[in-house]
């Protein structure tokens, strides 16, 4: 797969550096340029030829194998990320986005649970609960006061950046 971008020209003299010096920060580099050129497929196996994989690594094959639908793999490397970096929402927003194309929900709860107390009052979070509930259990109250809750801050939202187009009219 070829690919036009900037980005892949860097890529592209990357990859016989990191043959020469195969430095881990230097592969994640390398795999995280891969990642954001589309270049799904050796991000994986840049990532995974990593000797010691650390939370970000694994986070980031992950979210390789996510995005290729390969969401097995994508469930062990992002649990593991998880495991090893329990403060970090983005390794557990990719473990939630997996567990619900897996339709895992009880795990999707779980993950929202880890996430509430990191994020508190999250968007993104209180949109996957609200989701996760119709899935689930067709338990409307609880996705009501999420979609109440996304509207509410929707609407701040838009109400300032219209705010911003008049004053900078």
């Amino acid at each position: 797969q070829t690919c036009a971008l900037p980005i892949c020209e860097i890529l592209g003299f990357m990859l016989p550096i990191m043959q020469i010096e195969p430095e881990a920060q230097l592969q994640f580099l390398t795999a995280w340029i891969a990642f954001n050129s589309a270049q799904l497929h050796l991000c994986r196996d840049i990532c995974d030829s990593i000797e010691i994989a650390n939370a970000d690594v694994l986070g980031l094959m992950g979210q390789a194998q996510l995005e290729m639908g390969d969401l097995a793999n994508a469930l062990e490397s992002l649990s593991i990320s998880c495991r090893l970096a329990p403060k970090n929402p983005f390794h557990h927003f990719q473990l939630l986005k997996t567990q619900f194309s897996l339709r895992q929900f009880q795990d999707c709860r779980a993950t929202i649970s880890t996430l509430e107390s990191i994020r508190p009052r999250d968007l993104e979070v209180a949109l996957y609960r609200g989701l996760v509930c119709l899935e689930c259990d067709g338990d409307r109250s609880d996705a009501s006061e999420s979609i109440a809750y996304l509207r509410v801050h929707i609407e701040r939202l838009t109400g300032e950046a219209r705010s911003e187009e008049h004053t900078s009219e």
